[in-house]
């Protein structure tokens, strides 16, 4: 999940990156979408850090509740 999404921001990136370098400044205005979907993209990456993060906590805690509290 985690790289997948670093691959996509990367993506856009080069994206934006290209428009601008082959139509110039008319690419410069185009950019603002792929820069926008980025914008977008790296808040689904914190939510899915903010997810991923959460599970793995709860996981953890019951194993160490397990642990120190067998039945």
């Amino acid at each position: 999940n985690i790289l997948a999404g670093h691959i996509m921001i990367k993506l856009f990136g080069d994206f934006a990156y290209m428009m601008t370098d082959a139509l110039g400044l008319a690419g410069a205005a185009l950019s603002v979408f792929p820069l926008a979907i980025m914008a977008v993209l790296y808040g689904v990456e914190i939510m899915v850090v903010l997810v991923q993060s959460y599970i793995f906590i709860m996981i953890t805690s019951l194993y160490i509740r397990d642990a120190l509290h067998p039945h």
